[in-house]
């Protein structure tokens, strides 16, 4: 859609740039306020959940069509539910009476009657027909559906005199909702249970139910990432994922919370930003959950360094917002930008409610259960072979995810995007030399030595993993069995945010 005028007859690619396909999504700031006037949290959940859809791909046009094609029996109007309504019948006068009870004016009119003054309207049949079929009754509905349906949802989560709105045509539609939202929160995401994302949910739980500012600590290759984004993903109504941007200024903080909880301000002044943003985290609608929680802190090795988006974020926290935070092992660390500034440990002490340690590594049994969701073709002795080069090299998830996209490249190239066993033994091969000459680039940067912390202890189980002797994957590249296709398995790699 065309919404500006150029003068001078040439061509601007600003000329679309107001379109309304462009903001599909509903504001955070207004829907809020919405919220803000109801009593009760299951439909204040319901609301944000459905501010959710908004932001989808498709906004809420999609979400509508979704729900037309899902429940077509439910678009009705409560007297053909009341009547029960069913597709081959015909009804005559008094049946029609009841079935249009609850349509506005302009859709009765389709189902006129002989006599009826009330109804007349030009283009009216001079004889009416005697009974309507189902089907009419049927299709009315539904193209009330697709016409409005959108616009009632967007309705629903805007107008404060909509609490339980539901349109002639849907009368069931809050239910309805109620009911996809049960069923997503349901559903299993393909995640694999291990001992981090456990951690992870069980931190995440218990930071909802009770509030306040908690930290969950440790290494990045365990999922703890893809955890907590399934976890928010899964009850958008309550929580919403948010990777803090390693930078020092407060607009692309902001900026990036206002776009996780749905809006988009582009145009906005940081303290307009903020302002939207503290509206919502005060009511404690909508948890934060923070990843990359290290840089929160400082970016820069200031002398009087202050931790301005921790501060603002405890004072959130103060005032009613719950907020989880989950850091790599140097959040502590990043503290000593700030030691010279007013800031204090005694301070940071007083403000956590819970502090947490993710595991520090994954087993070969949960690293073998994750290879087989990211290759479920593959045989269980490559999803062990994966599993146990994943383990050896303690980068864990980021060495399995690097092998498997290395072995579905092997396959691609050779024109057929079969995978092999020989390509899972190539692709291992290269993913350990590329880390080997990554950590050999490392130990020689005399910097880099300095700063590296004392050798621990070897970690249980490492000392015992070792490739199993004797396979030669460049001779079982063309005997072993294939693995299923690309395209037969909806693309090679479930995305490790589904894998673990």
């Amino acid at each position: 859609m065309n919404t500006r005028r150029a003068t001078d007859g040439s061509f601007h690619q600003s000329r679309f740039a107001s379109s309304p396909e462009f903001n599909h999504g509903l504001a955070v700031n207004l829907v809020e306020m919405r919220v803000a006037v109801l009593d009760d949290p299951a439909m204040r959940e319901l609301i944000w959940w459905v501010q959710y859809q908004s932001h989808q791909p498709g906004g809420l046009a999609a979400f509508a069509r979704e729900l037309i094609a899902k429940y077509p029996a439910r678009i009705q109007t409560q007297g053909m539910l009341d009547l029960g309504l069913k597709p081959g019948e015909l009804h005559t006068s008094t049946t029609v009476k009841k079935l249009r009870h609850h349509m506005p004016l302009e859709a009765r009119c389709q189902f006129y009657l002989a006599g009826e003054r009330d109804l007349d309207y030009w283009g009216a049949p001079s004889e009416p027909p005697d009974d309507y079929p189902s089907e009419k009754f049927i299709e009315v509905c539904h193209a009330a559906a697709r016409q409005n349906l959108e616009k009632d949802l967007k309705e629903l989560c805007l107008n404060p005199d909509g609490a339980g709105l539901s349109p002639w045509y849907f009368p069931r539609l809050v239910e309805t909702l109620m009911e996809v939202k049960r069923l997503s929160e349901s559903e299993s995401s393909g995640l694999v249970k291990t001992s981090a994302t456990s951690m992870v949910h069980d931190f995440l739980d218990y930071t909802q139910n009770t509030g306040g500012l908690t930290l969950l600590t440790g290494p990045s290759n365990v999922g703890a990432k893809f955890a907590a984004r399934e976890w928010c993903q899964r009850r958008p109504g309550r929580a919403r994922f948010v990777e803090v941007p390693p930078s020092n200024d407060e607009a692309s903080f902001f900026r990036t919370i206002g776009k996780a909880l749905g809006g988009n301000f582009t145009n906005y002044k940081n303290v307009q930003i903020r302002e939207r943003v503290e509206s919502v985290l005060q009511s404690a609608d909508i948890m934060l959950v923070l990843f990359a929680a290290q840089n929160l802190w400082p970016q820069k090795n200031l002398r009087e360094a202050f931790p301005t988006r921790l501060a603002w974020l405890i004072d959130q926290t103060e005032k009613g917002a719950a907020v989880g935070m989950i850091s790599g092992p140097q959040f502590f660390m990043q503290k000593r930008s700030c030691d010279k500034s007013a800031w204090d440990t005694e301070e940071l002490q007083g403000v956590f409610a819970h502090v947490a340690a993710l595991p520090v590594a994954l087993t070969v049994e949960e690293m073998t259960s994750i290879a087989r969701a990211v290759l479920p073709a593959a045989t269980d002795d490559d999803c062990e072979l994966i599993a146990i080069s994943a383990v050896g090299s303690e980068r864990y998830l980021a060495n399995l995810d690097a092998t498997a996209k290395r072995a579905q490249f092997l396959a691609d190239r050779t024109g057929r995007g079969e995978m092999t066993t020989g390509h899972i033994g190539q692709a291992i091969a290269i993913v350990n030399q590329s880390e080997t000459l990554l950590k050999a680039a490392l130990a020689d940067n005399p910097k880099a030595r300095k700063r590296q912390p004392a050798a621990s202890a070897a970690r249980p189980g490492s000392e015992e993993i070792t490739p199993a002797p004797g396979r030669n994957f460049a001779a079982a590249q063309d005997s072993a069995p294939a693995i299923a296709p690309r395209s037969a398995r909806g693309g090679v790699l479930i995305h490790q945010a589904n894998a673990v």
